[in-house]
């Protein structure tokens, strides 16, 4: 939810400077002049927690470097103790407030400009710390497609530095926010042989030859928390069908966690090892993890957010419905992200009672409620995001805002089925 920082800082955002002189009126859009150290400063928007009341703020002014010229279009991606994410598009500053003191990283992109990862934040308890982001321009920009066996090769994550993005259904693919210069461009998908390939970058820059060999053997998936309760079962009985699912797929297999490409989390009680589970994703590892509505059975929130907080995910302790839906409120009809493989054969979803999921404007959205969404106990209404994906060192984290959609029959429900088997393979 949005959150106000101190009164000083409120009464600096609604300054209006007016200026006038007798005779017709003239109006001047752009630039909108301003004196020099006052502007308007606009909220972002914070995960809530009760650790983050009594928190810090971080108010970000972001200038494109050597000449201090303010930067009218961007957003911003906050990833520590507390997730942020905003967007300014009139050169504002933006306030991150209430935060949890220690230590964060911004990510920064904005159009004509090289994405920055700003690592090094540090904040203490009820700081407020103002930090000055300098982006400069891009120095281009690289486009490609990738194929296996001739064929377009869809959702492929293709990496390069700081930047990413997936491919389309015709295997293309565009890189923005690039320093010119050499570097590695990594592309990786499940099921393939990832590919790394030297190129330098200068201006429109094209990648050709992007071919990926398919791996041997059937991909694999395994279940890490079996044995905790869910829904008054153990988690491995409500979710039998889905697993039974994959013996059943032509490219899946279930496995030990230790040997599986893909790990299921769900509903957690605990957090499992941070460190062990962050290095499995660093080096190709695919993570699903599932949440449910706030407090459902011993499903613990904060145990599943301690372990996907790192990766820029969370999820909230809330419920979300769709206005004018009287009957069957608890079932969400969930539309699938169209440009994303997840969505093949599975056009929509159809959660039971499902959590939001803040993802910020370095993930991508893979299922959301659409414009007559809500969350229930909180101000927000419009589109709720209810599943988000991010790549991670060569692998993938993927975040779902509900579990009872796959245990038991609602596994049946159209779509449901289709769209975790594709996210297994993705």
């Amino acid at each position: 939810m949005r959150r106000s920082t101190s009164s000083a800082l409120a009464l600096l955002a609604s300054v209006l400077l007016l200026t006038g002189c007798p005779g017709p009126a003239t109006v001047k859009l752009e630039p909108i002049p301003r004196p020099p150290g006052v502007v308007a400063r606009v909220d972002a928007e914070v995960e809530t927690t009760a650790l983050a009341l009594n928190g810090g703020s971080l108010i970000v002014s972001l200038v494109k470097a050597g000449t201090g010229e303010r930067i009218a279009n961007a957003s911003f991606s906050l990833v520590g103790p507390t997730l942020g994410s905003g967007a300014i598009r009139n050169g504002t500053d933006l306030a991150f407030s209430p935060l949890i003191p220690g230590t964060y990283q911004l990510r920064v992109t904005a159009p004509g400009y090289q994405t920055l990862i700003d690592r090094n934040i540090t904040l203490e308890a009820k700081q407020i710390l103002e930090r000055k982001v300098e982006l400069a321009p891009e120095g281009g920009t690289v486009t490609g497609t990738v194929t296996s066996g001739g064929q377009p090769v869809w959702g492929a994550r293709v990496l390069l530095g700081d930047t990413w993005a997936f491919t389309g259904q015709d295997g293309t693919f565009t890189l923005t926010g690039l320093g010119a210069g050499e570097g590695t461009l990594k592309i990786r998908k499940g099921g393939l042989q990832g590919l790394d390939r030297p190129i330098t970058v200068n201006g429109k820059t094209s990648a050709d030859g992007l071919t990926l060999s398919p791996l041997s053997g059937k991909r694999t998936v395994a279940l890490v928390n079996p044995d905790e309760v869910f829904g008054g079962t153990y988690a491995k009985n409500a979710l039998s069908g889905l697993m039974y699912a994959v013996d059943q797929a032509s490219n899946l297999a279930q496995a030990a966690p230790a040997a599986a490409n893909v790990r299921l989390l769900v509903s957690p009680q605990a957090t499992p090892d941070v460190a062990e589970t962050q290095a499995f994703v660093r080096a190709g590892g695919t993570l699903i993890m599932t949440g449910e509505w706030g407090g459902f059975g011993d499903y613990d929130p904060a145990a599943l957010n301690a372990l996907v907080r790192p990766f820029g995910l969370a999820v909230r302790p809330d419920l979300v419905r769709i206005a004018g839906q009287s009957t069957q409120s608890e079932w969400i009809s969930a539309t699938v992200n169209p440009a994303l493989p997840t969505s093949q054969s599975a056009s929509s979803v159809k959660l039971f009672t499902s959590c939001s999921v803040m993802a910020s404007p370095m993930a991508a959205i893979l299922a959301d409620s659409g414009a007559s969404g809500y969350r229930v106990q909180a101000v927000t209404a419009g589109a709720q995001t209810l599943a988000a994906a991010v790549p991670y060192g060569d692998g993938l984290v993927v975040l779902v805002g509900d579990t009872s959609a796959w245990a038991g029959s609602h596994l049946n429900e159209p779509g449901n089925r289709q769209f975790m088997l594709n996210l297994f393979g993705w």
